[in-house]
């Protein structure tokens, strides 16, 4: 159910086989924030306003560092952000660069129309 919940909120990437999902406003934030299943993690600007994002899959250290700078990428303020993350009890902080447009194209998953959203909302 978690799954297609997360289909109708945020932007959508995916990063091998691993998927980051991150809000677009409050209420996508909050919506994320309210799906904590025990597989996922969290990830949220310390700071700064920002976007709270979802990663599904094994936290690799490669993954979390991209999902990082995704989350940095949609932040006010500054080029480098400190992006807050945490999986069940396990927790930390981690300062990255803002992703590039290129690198955060490579990742989108997009419908055939070219939209960045897998569904329509409901």
């Amino acid at each position: 159910m978690t799954d297609i919940l997360l289909l109708k909120v945020g932007r959508q990437f995916r990063f091998g086989e691993n998927k980051i999902v991150v809000g677009r406003d409050e209420a996508e934030n909050s919506t994320l924030l309210n799906l904590d299943n025990g597989h996922m993690t969290y990830l949220e600007a310390l700071g700064t306003n920002g976007p709270v994002a979802v990663l599904q899959g094994k936290s690799k250290k490669s993954v979390l560092l991209t999902a990082a700078r995704l989350t940095a990428r949609y932040c006010d303020g500054t080029s480098a952000v400190l992006v807050g993350f945490r999986r069940g009890q396990k927790k930390g902080s981690i300062r990255v660069e803002r992703l590039p447009e290129a690198e955060v194209q490579a990742h989108r998953i997009t419908s055939k129309s070219g939209s960045s959203r897998c569904l329509p909302s409901a």
